[in-house]
Order: structure tokens, then C-alpha cells, then sequence
């Protein structure tokens, strides 16, 4: 059974697992690049994680393991994109939702070689799988709601039969999108929709 809130021990076991990889859709104000600062930060909001929403991109582009939990996408860095997803992610359905990498373990910045190597790797193709899976069960989710950012992201899960089979998704137009806005929104007003979770507008908090 899916669980909408998360107890001091699967937080724990949580960041155990994936605190190195994965993090929440919570933005504080406070200096971005003060990353101990950022992790206490969304740690003492835990009252707003939402796990029940699953943000999932396709790769961590700077490498996080070795700094403060629960700081993958919100690691400052020249050209990161923690503005954007702050921006947009911070209206419901969005808030408080779980973000993680399909290929968490990939430190690359060039999609096209994270795409050859899916292609190439039938041990990453299978440990991805594996890995999503089990982070499910540590989040304690059944039956997320999961939003798939971005065309590779996609392409992806539709040859993760296993996944295809277990969970609802729906792909989105990823955040770093530059051009119409407002075919972003809708992409993911229609996503919501489409997952039950009542629609996306981000001039209503």
C-alpha cells in the first residue's frame, strides 16, 4: 500500500539507499550554494514531501554522492538548472514530490552518450530497472504517480516492459525547456490530469 507521508524511518532508510542520488521538490530560500545549509533545509520540511508524485529525469549531469544528502537537482553549479525547477516546481501537483534519475549512477552531461550507452549496456538496461523498483519500496509507493521529464526519459521506460507493467506514467516536457512556456504547462497540466491528480497551473499555490 502507497503511503503519502513518509515516518522518521523510511526517511532514514530512504536516505540510506538514495540520499546520494535523489531528493524532494522543495525549494527554500536560502543560499543555493551552501549545500549543508540546502539539505537541513529540505529535511526539516519532511511535513511537505509528497512521495506519492515521482519526478524521474534521465541523469544526474554532476556527480553528488559526495556532498550532503538530498542535494541531487539542487546542487549550484554554472549553467545548473536548480532556477528552473525551482521556479516551476514549487505549485501542486509538484511540491514536495520525489526526484530521482532513471539512470542515477550516470554522471554525464551529453544525453546523446547516455543514450548510446543505454543502447550498448544490457547490465545498466536491467540495474536501472532493479534500482527504480527499489527505491519504490523504500518510498513505500505501489502506485505513484510518475512523471517522465523529457523525450529520452520516455524512450527509456517504454523499453522497461517491467516498469511499462507496474507503474502509471506520463511523459512531460522537461524543465529546461526554453521555448513556448505555455506548451510546457500544458504538457504537464494534461499529465496531471491524465495521473488524477487534478491539473497543474503555476499562478495557483
Amino acid at each position: 500500500m502507497s503511503t503519502n507521508r513518509l515516518d522518521l524511518q523510511r526517511i532514514n532508510s530512504l536516505r540510506k539507499e538514495f540520499g546520494k542520488v535523489a531528493s524532494f521538490s522543495i525549494w527554500p530560500e536560502i543560499d543555493k550554494k551552501n549545500m549543508k545549509l540546502v539539505s537541513k533545509s529540505i529535511e526539516d520540511t519532511a511535513l511537505d514531501f509528497n512521495p506519492s508524485v515521482v519526478l524521474l529525469a534521465l541523469n544526474p549531469t554532476v556527480d553528488t554522492t559526495n556532498i550532503y544528502d538530498w542535494c541531487a537537482f539542487h546542487a549550484y553549479y554554472p549553467y545548473s538548472k536548480t532556477g528552473r525547477m525551482a521556479k516551476w516546481f514549487k505549485y501542486p501537483p509538484f511540491y514536495g514530490a520525489y526526484m530521482t534519475d532513471i539512470l542515477k549512477y550516470v554522471i554525464e552531461t551529453d544525453s546523446r552518450k547516455v543514450m548510446r550507452r543505454w543502447k550498448d549496456d544490457p547490465d545498466l538496461r536491467s540495474n536501472a530497472e532493479k534500482d527504480f523498483i527499489r527505491e519504490m519500496e523504500v518510498l513505500g509507493q505501489d502506485d505513484p504517480a510518475i512523471f517522465l521529464l523529457g523525450g529520452n526519459v520516455s524512450s527509456i521506460w517504454e523499453e522497461c516492459e517491467t516498469l511499462k507493467n507496474k507503474y502509471r506514467a506520463k511523459k512531460v516536457w522537461h524543465y529546461s525547456h526554453q521555448g513556448n512556456n505555455a506548451n510546457m504547462i500544458k504538457s504537464w497540466d494534461l499529465a496531471s490530469k491524465e495521473l488524477g491528480l487534478g491539473g497543474y497551473n503555476p499562478l495557483i499555490s
